[in-house]
C-alpha cells in the first residue's frame, strides 16, 4: 500500500513538472508575439508622438531582427 502511494504521489509531480513546463512555454511564445507586435506598432505610431529626435530611433526587436538578417 505503501509503495502505491509513493507511485502515485511521483506520478502527480511527473505530472506537476510536465504541465507547469507546457504552460511555461506557451506563455513564452505568447509574450514574445506581444511583445513584438507592440514594438512593431511603437516603431509604426508611437515614436512619431514623440520629439523629432526620437523619430529616427528603433524599437529592441527591430534591432534584433536587422542584427539576425546581417
Amino acid at each position: 500500500m505503501v509503495i502505491e502511494s509513493k507511485a502515485l504521489v511521483t506520478i502527480a509531480w511527473v505530472w506537476f513538472a510536465v504541465w507547469t513546463s507546457f504552460v511555461m512555454w506557451r506563455w513564452w511564445l505568447m509574450m514574445r508575439t506581444a511583445t513584438g507586435e507592440a514594438d512593431e506598432t511603437f516603431d509604426k505610431e508611437g515614436k512619431f508622438k514623440l520629439s523629432k529626435e526620437y523619430w529616427t530611433t528603433e524599437s529592441a526587436t527591430s534591432a534584433a531582427k536587422r542584427r539576425r538578417k546581417d
